[in-house]
């Protein structure tokens, strides 16, 4: 049984085992040495698996450190604490992250789909607004700001969700993290998009008021609301996502100066 289910494994993922090798040593011969070692380790250590990660990123984990190891790379005599991860770490550091990763996705899923359900239900509002109001230029132009702006965040929420869910932790360990830095640094080009949705829904709200107080009033509820938000979320990604891009930033430093 131990047999059948060794041999499944190498089968599955002996090319991802073997660029981890070419990736920690150009000789192919330690390449080979090392292959070995990596299953020798895996042999070792399929009877403690438990299911608590996923079998491609436990054996990512025995990869990477069996390499590091194997080719002196890891600092032996580091000490660690609650700020610093060290290369001899790598493999709970990317339990960690994929436990954040898993997180960040599901949110957004979350996220997206109340932006999915709120669509539609503007245009039913439009829709209604229509037949039975006669509704001016001005409030139809403010409705159909609010459903670009609420199609922006569906689409951009989208995006988030495949990139966190999709995440190859497999990949040559010094590209994996400085993805994780871009990942995690709180303004992304790829959110750019979220700057139009927030014009658009200020745009929705100054057409919905005539010009005096009552539109200044708006914007300054607006605008206080929107720092407000801007505030929390950098609260928020300074306490939980600032430190595992800083991790990543240590560890892409400690393996360049290894190299």
């Amino acid at each position: 049984m131990k047999e059948e289910k060794f041999n499944q494994i190498v089968k599955d993922n002996s090319e991802r085992i073997r660029r981890i090798c070419q990736y920690y040593n150009s000789n192919e011969q330690d390449q080979d040495d090392m292959f070995q070692e990596i299953l020798i380790n895996i042999w070792k250590s399929l009877d403690n698996f438990r299911g608590d990660a996923s079998i491609s990123t436990w054996i990512y984990r025995i990869a990477v450190n069996t390499a590091l190891t194997y080719t002196g790379k890891a600092y032996k005599n580091m000490k660690t604490n609650n700020n610093n991860i060290t290369i001899n770490n790598l493999g709970a550091f990317t339990s960690k992250l994929q436990e954040k990763d898993k997180n960040y996705a599901n949110i957004s899923k979350r996220m997206q789909y109340l932006y999915w359900i709120l669509i539609p239900i503007y245009l039913i509002i439009g829709i209604f607004e229509i037949i039975f109001k006669n509704p001016s230029t001005n409030e139809m132009l403010s409705l159909l700001f609010f459903a670009s702006a609420m199609l922006i965040f569906a689409l951009t929420f989208r995006t988030l969700h495949k990139e966190y869910n999709f995440v190859d932790y497999s990949e040559p360990t010094l590209i994996m993290l400085k993805k994780v830095v871009k990942r995690y640094t709180p303004y992304q080009p790829k959110t750019r998009w979220v700057f139009l949705a927030i014009i658009f829904i200020d745009a929705g709200l100054c057409l919905k008021e005539e010009f005096g107080k009552e539109l200044l009033y708006t914007q300054l509820m607006f605008f206080g609301a929107l720092l407000i938000g801007i505030c929390i979320g950098l609260i928020i990604w300074f306490r939980r996502y600032k430190p595992l891009r800083d991790t990543a930033k240590k560890l892409i430093d400690e393996i360049e100066e290894t190299v």
